[in-house]
């Protein structure tokens, strides 16, 4: 990317990053380092034609999260998991050539959930 002098990262953090979440100190910390290496590298790297953001998703239903019960408010004020088509979404906008401006920005994708 360097040589190119052009190139996007898009790091995934987590609604965990944002806000913290009981008895998970371990994921929350690292997935604030998630967005303090993001800042750092957007810093680092924008002057070089690189940018580099990161993505907050909350929730999403996935085969892992399947068995898990959770109630509709615990996921925010929409109140469902995202699909992940959803995520994939905004990832594909970071690093479409409309943002590219969007450079060390922390993008949530949670229904509101760290509203």
């Amino acid at each position: 990317m360097e040589q190119q002098q052009s190139g996007v990262i898009v790091n995934t953090s987590s609604a965990a990053g944002i806000q913290g979440q009981p008895y998970l100190g371990g994921y929350a910390a690292s997935k604030q380092g998630v967005i303090g290496l993001t800042k750092t590298a957007a810093m680092e790297y924008g002057p070089k034609g690189i940018r580099v953001n990161a993505i907050c998703p909350g929730g999403v239903r996935t085969n892992m999260t399947k068995g898990l019960a959770s109630s509709p408010e615990e996921n925010g004020p929409l109140r469902r998991l995202a699909d992940p088509t959803e995520i994939a979404n905004v990832i594909a906008f970071l690093i479409s050539q409309e943002a590219s401006y969007v450079n060390g920005a922390v993008v949530t994708i949670d229904g509101g959930l760290t509203s």
